[in-house]
């Protein structure tokens, strides 16, 4: 015996009988139940859409993680790249060490129609790590085949491709100070050539670890990097 349930107007309806008439019904209102079902469908998409956006972000962020130990241990390679430099230096300048400085400012290393610094010295907070580091020299931007000035007189103790630094030259002035330009794309001197103030010694370019064409213009004082203004605008 089956179920028996009433109409609204009060007859018996058997179970099979309401059925239909309960279909017959959702047929008819169908525009009440479109909404809730569109709900349904659009929930159901859009909980798969943050499924997927979940996963992305857990492949971003394991990317990023490792870029971010990649790029630490290239900063720590670069610093101790320059501390060596520094020992290179005092070595290479120990026979010169007892010539007096040439004196003088040092001139503009480049053309006066680039005078932009795009990084200075000291420390700054490193654009893509978010850490302080340190950026030993001034960084010059300008277009690629631009010369380089030696910015005084002196002997060139190195040139040649120097890791980080690119093609680089490096030229003692006497009294430990030394100057160095990286980053070049033609290097015009070699190691013992006597150059003048305003010699060009290379080319603007964007060799070794370099973001764009630009001169990255160091002083050092017995190996020591220190803020290259200190010469360049000195009265």
């Amino acid at each position: 015996m089956g179920l028996t349930f009433r109409s609204a107007s009060g007859r018996a309806i058997r179970g099979y009988a309401f059925a239909s008439v309960f279909l017959f019904r959702i047929t008819q209102q169908k525009h009440c139940f479109a909404p809730l079902l569109s709900l349904s469908l659009n929930l159901f998409k859009g909980k798969s859409y943050l499924l997927n956006l979940e996963q992305e972000l857990q492949v971003v962020h394991a990317e990023y993680e490792n870029n971010y130990q990649a790029l630490m241990e290239l900063e720590l390679a670069i610093e101790a790249e320059a501390n060596e430099l520094t020992k290179t230096l005092k070595s290479l300048q120990a026979e010169r060490a007892k010539i007096a400085y040439a004196s003088g400012a040092m001139m503009w290393p480049v053309s006066a129609d680039w005078t932009r610094i795009s990084s200075d010295f000291g420390y700054r907070i490193h654009p893509v790590l978010g850490t302080q580091s340190f950026h030993g020299g001034i960084d010059i931007p300008a277009p690629n085949g631009s010369p380089i000035y030696a910015a005084n007189s002196g002997v060139v103790i190195f040139a040649g491709y120097k890791g980080s630094y690119g093609n680089a030259v490096i030229i003692d002035h006497g009294g430990g100070i030394a100057t160095l330009y990286a980053h070049s794309s033609k290097l015009y001197v070699n190691t013992g050539q006597e150059v003048a103030r305003g010699d060009t010694v290379a080319l603007i370019g964007s060799t070794g670890r370099s973001t764009g064409n630009h001169l990255h213009f160091e002083v050092r004082e017995n190996g020591e990097r220190v803020d290259p203004k200190k010469y360049l605008y000195k009265q």
